[in-house]
């Protein structure tokens, strides 16, 4: 700490170090559950650090200016839980940070500590929520930069939103208002976080056709690279197909199909995804099974990509069972991957440089293990919120789930609404997966009482107009748009 401050610009308004967690058997790093590295022999300098400090920060490891400490009046005392991050979220407005990957304080947990933690938030859930809708309010409430303010707009709607959840059993009236009060708070358009200095976050920025703008993919280290010929020799994709003119127009134009010579097997007229899925699995053999959308197309090289992010997530976990570009984040519910839509006309997801774990994913493509003995569950009905079906099924088996570097074009057209068979299948997987509700889904939370729907139908119809306004041509060849998102060369 004092070599970083040492050498640390005089606007450096705090320091933060890891955190080791030990307990009986077991030993956590903060950043690590963050998912974030940071440099052990000097201090990186975060000129945005509220990104950072937003899904939470406690105060081991830190060391704040006296001076911006006392502007700031400390922490709020009124807030029995949850102040250390309402205290860093408003210090995160005051400068940058230094911060170091080298762990500078260590919390020991005997036992029963960590099941006294989780007792504490589940016996006070409605305070606990409400102690974070004051410190995100307190937050929103300031003056802040436009990436600023629609990151602390979103936290705040997301934390409304469960205190509605908490509330709707000893004051139903309560919880309604504060759930339109939520829906209405949060940005109506898909979220922009390219305005965000933070380099975590990359843009869902609108890329007009009349301009290409390149935009790197993710850097690729041969060191990391498992050898994508012996991938390919393992693999095959499946399709669940009703619409030929898509599928001859995105999916079967791209590189993996038309020169890697992967397979394509076709499933045609099932009663449900998880249905037709099963068949196909039980068609083919290959040990890697790329379960995919008709309307998706694979930009060159995608294979490399793949067999870069299985070498990394065998690393960490060589019994996974499910991987994706793109799906919620299990620690921050953010979206991670990335995935151009058309639409939405946006390039969409929080990038990530390794795989992170998931609650859900979408859809759009799945990366199946076969050695991972998982399959749909044939129950669920229609063509929905299987993906977030299968994670759960994966991590009830303790397998793993992850979000890695693997871009895709999606060029699917807009939708207006959620349909009758749409509710069909979340009333199915909230009746399956009530133990572990809430779950965040790419396109909406599933929760006990069924206000995650309610609130999605509110927004999509409330903000209609400007979602049919972004949606883009799905006419246009989806090598158009890999090149304009620079995983193609233009030629």
């Amino acid at each position: 700490m004092v070599r970083d401050l040492t050498h640390a610009p005089g606007d450096t308004v705090a320091h933060l170090g890891d955190v080791t967690y030990t307990g009986d058997g077991y030993a956590e790093q903060l950043f690590a559950i963050k998912n974030r590295t940071f440099p052990q022999d000097h201090a990186e300098r975060i000129a945005d650090p509220l990104p950072l400090v937003i899904s939470g920060m406690t105060r081991q490891g830190a060391a704040v200016r006296r001076h911006v400490f006392a502007r700031l009046e400390g922490f709020d005392a009124g807030m029995r839980m949850l102040s250390d991050t309402a205290f860093f979220c408003q210090l995160a407005l005051e400068g940058p940070f230094a911060v170091t990957g080298h762990t500078l304080a260590e919390i020991r947990r005997l036992p029963g500590d960590a099941e006294a933690i989780t007792s504490l938030h589940r016996k006070n859930a409605v305070y606990a929520r409400q102690m974070h809708v004051r410190g995100l309010a307190a937050l929103a409430a300031r003056r802040l930069p436009s990436g600023q303010q629609k990151l602390a707009d979103r936290a705040l709607s997301g934390a409304e939103f469960r205190l509605a959840q908490a509330l709707h059993g000893r004051d139903p009236r309560a919880a309604r208002a504060l759930l339109w009060q939520a829906a209405r708070r949060h940005p109506l358009a898909p979220q922009r976080l390219d305005q965000v200095p933070d380099r975590r976050y990359h843009g869902c920025s609108r890329l007009p056709l009349g301009s290409v703008r390149q935009q790197s993919g993710p850097q690729l280290r041969k060191s990391d690279v498992r050898d994508p010929d012996d991938v390919l020799a393992d693999l095959c994709v499946i399709a669940l197909v009703n619409d030929d003119a898509s599928l001859a127009h995105n999916l079967e134009t791209s590189d993996l199909l038309t020169r890697q010579g992967v397979p394509l097997h076709i499933e045609r007229g099932a009663a449900s995804a998880s249905i037709g899925y099963n068949a196909g699995l039980d068609a083919t053999t290959a040990g890697i099974v790329v379960l995919a959308h008709q309307d998706v197309y694979f930009p060159p090289g995608w294979h490399v990509h793949l067999a870069r992010a299985i070498a990394d997530v065998e690393r960490i976990d060589p019994d996974w069972a499910v991987l994706a570009p793109f799906g919620m984040c299990a620690e921050t519910d953010a979206h991670i991957g990335d995935v151009w839509s058309t639409g939405i006309s946006r390039r969409v997801g929080e990038r990530v440089s390794a795989p992170r774990a998931v609650q859900s994913v979408d859809e759009l493509v799945i990366v199946l293990r076969r050695a991972s003995g998982l399959r749909f569950d044939p129950a669920l009905p229609r063509y929905h919120l299987y993906g977030t079906d299968l994670v759960q099924m994966a991590w009830a088996a303790g397998k793993g789930a992850y979000v890695a570097a693997m871009p895709v074009v999606h060029n699917d057209d807009f939708k207006a609404a959620l349909g009758a068979d749409f509710t069909e299948s979340y009333a199915f997987v909230r009746r399956k997966w009530r133990a572990m509700l809430p779950l965040r889904t790419p396109v909406l939370w599933v929760t006990k009482r069924g206000f995650g729907l309610l609130r999605y139908r509110f927004r999509a119809w409330r903000g209609l107009s400007k979602r049919r306004a972004l949606a883009g041509d799905t006419a246009v060849s989806p090598k158009v748009y890999a090149v304009q998102c620079g995983w193609e060369d233009a030629g």
